[in-house]
């Protein structure tokens, strides 16, 4: 049983082997009480994986899994349908490496339980009937040093799935970063920008459509009194409210509608939904709208 259900993800490379153990629990409960103890053997015992795949039928997995949902097999779908294939990483350590295990051998308490259980088995001196309580202490000195042994294990385990994974996946071991401009992705939302950008530096007549149209967009940006522009990858100015002047994280809300913290545009652009609008009625007493108002408006 042990083995069964303790080693079973650590051999076949799954990272969360509590998934593992409840998946098979779950088929285990499904099946048939009735059933003989060598039909539930024969799908459940994963104690020798190479003979369960070569000898065992490929598509005795399909029947157990659809017996687990309650659904008809599909057989055309078998190789997509193999045990948490996308959750296995065939590289995953089984076993302590080199360096672990001198690490493990050179820790303190380790030194002292295999210099005590030197000295004990001098005093034994192959006599363990002679001295029973010798032989009994160091019965439990080799499973406490086999228990740690477990330990260190399980944690090296743990730990290359971390370092492989989560950390590679956070970026705190990416030395290259991606350079593609994120104006790039965004600038349909800003065609002012995105025309300057590309006809700013052409050279043309003065009187030009080219010419004319980068002249509108100067003045249209130089004469905004916009403080933010609500498109993605650009934030307010000092990351404040245009209208209040709050700070994003320290903005209130003027209604119960939003219980959310305001640290991001979008959240900002709920704030003015919230606290700068009022809502009025339509004619038909059905709908409502927002009308914008700002903090002057609003004690006249």
């Amino acid at each position: 049983m042990h083995y069964n259900f303790g080693s079973l993800a650590q051999r076949e490379g799954f990272k969360d082997q509590l998934r593992v153990h409840g998946i098979r629990a779950g088929v285990a409960n499904c099946i048939d009480p009735k059933a003989s103890e060598a039909t539930r053997g024969q799908a459940l015992d994963h104690q020798n994986h190479d003979t369960h795949i070569k000898y065992q039928s490929v598509l005795k997995s399909l029947d157990i899994q659809a017996l687990f949902y309650d659904l008809e097999p599909d057989y055309e779908c078998r190789n997509m349908e193999q045990s948490m294939a996308h959750h296995r990483d065939p590289n995953a350590p089984q076993r302590l490496d080199a360096a672990a295990i001198t690490a493990f051998e050179e820790r303190d308490d380790i030194k002292a339980m295999k210099w005590r259980i030197a000295f004990l088995t001098a005093q034994i001196a192959g006599k363990p009937q002679l001295n029973e309580q010798l032989a009994v202490e160091r019965t439990q000195l080799y499973n406490r040093k086999a228990k740690c042994l477990e330990a260190w294990k399980k944690a090296f385990i743990q730990d290359w799935w971390h370092s492989a994974y989560d950390e590679y996946v956070s970026g705190n071991e990416f030395t290259e970063r991606d350079g593609t401009s994120l104006f790039n992705i965004y600038q349909k939302y800003l065609p002012e920008h995105a025309r300057l950008r590309e006809s700013l530096f052409t050279e043309t007549s003065l009187d030009s459509v080219i010419s004319q149209q980068c002249l509108e967009d100067i003045v249209a940006l130089f004469t905004s009194t916009e403080r933010v522009v609500y498109y993605p990858g650009l934030l307010p100015e000092e990351n404040r409210c245009p209208i209040c002047s709050k700070l994003m994280s320290h903005l209130l809300l003027s209604t119960s509608l939003l219980r959310k913290d305001y640290t991001n545009v979008t959240n900002l652009r709920r704030h003015f939904f919230d606290a700068h609008s009022i809502e009025e009625t339509r004619s038909n007493c059905v709908s409502r709208k927002r009308k914008w108002q700002t903090e002057d408006q609003a004690q006249d």
